[in-house]
């Protein structure tokens, strides 16, 4: 492993970085107060996601065995299929001002988030690889301690990118039940029942 070090062409991805984080965060704020469904940006802000984590380790690809990669997809599957389940059995999907709307709690994106900034400062200081750079990385595959830690940190990142999927795919579920229904009549209980 190398020493950490920090250099003014680290800049860009550091302020790339914090923009991530900025975004990230403020979906976290609207999920947790609730947020209007909106199939199509919901899908379109999974997709984001999952072209992220694909970005992120194509980076590194000339360091990692592409046995990496089919551990990553199947992690990233799991993941998705049961945060899929999860995600229906604790989102409240509720008829608010005239709109549908769903509230869900930040443990998922805040997983996300940690595991998103850990795998671009390993990235950045311990690989020396700038996963923002789009050029083709000339190091040497990487082996012993140093192959380990990027695999369990890409095998998280899949699997938080994994879990934002299946938030995505199990709130449009639940939207799907409840719309399906029609808006709630007068006096009827507008948000689906904790479970």
């Amino acid at each position: 492993m190398t020493a950490v070090t920090f250099s003014s062409a680290d800049i860009g991805p550091v302020v790339i970085l914090l923009l991530f984080v900025v975004i990230i965060g403020r979906r976290v704020v609207l999920m947790v107060r609730g947020t209007p469904v909106r199939p199509a940006r919901m899908f379109l802000i999974a997709l984001f996601y999952v072209l992220l984590f694909a970005i992120t380790i194509a980076a590194s690809y000339a360091e990692l065995p592409l046995w990496t990669y089919a551990v990553d997809a199947a992690v990233l599957v799991a993941a998705s299929i049961g945060a899929t389940v999860l995600v229906q059995r604790r989102v409240v999907v509720e008829w608010k001002d005239g709109v549908w709307s769903y509230r869900l709690g930040a443990l998922i994106p805040a997983i996300y988030l940690t595991l998103f900034v850990v795998r671009l400062l390993l990235d950045l200081f311990v690989l020396n690889v700038n996963p923002f750079a789009f050029t083709v990385p000339s190091a040497a595959p990487l082996t012993g301690v140093s192959l380990y830690i990027v695999v369990l940190v890409d095998a998280l990142f899949a699997l938080s990118t994994g879990l934002l999927l299946g938030r995505t795919v199990g709130v449009y579920v639940e939207y799907r039940k409840f719309s399906a229904a029609g808006p709630p009549t007068a006096g009827a209980s507008p948000a689906a029942p904790l479970r």
